[in-house]
């Protein structure tokens, strides 16, 4: 081993699985930050007109309503993931509800 071993560093498992999902989330940023956008718009009314709205919206598609939706923290990878899915179950809905 080069200077016995005392340079070499070993990268654990997590720290590598980290960086490839961080890429992953790289090539689709413009579609995560659409979703971002969205949720913060329908969580961020003063009154609950916009999830109202999104639960009429719901309702018509036989799915459930939604008192709140998820929102990431970037730094976060797995609230991200939770985000997706949640934006993936609705995703008609969103596109209906950004038409109208």
């Amino acid at each position: 081993m080069l200077f016995g071993g005392q340079h070499l560093l070993i990268r654990c498992c997590a720290h590598i699985l980290n960086i490839l999902v961080q890429d992953g989330m790289n090539i689709a940023g413009n579609t995560i930050e659409l979703i971002r956008d969205l949720v913060r718009h329908i969580n961020s009314s003063p009154s609950p007109s916009r999830v109202q709205a999104f639960n009429e919206i719901a309702e018509r598609e036989c799915l459930d309503t939604k008192a709140g939706f998820v929102l990431d923290i970037p730094n976060r990878w797995n609230s991200t993931y939770a985000m997706i899915l949640e934006a993936v179950k609705y995703k008609i809905v969103q596109k209906r509800y950004a038409i109208s």
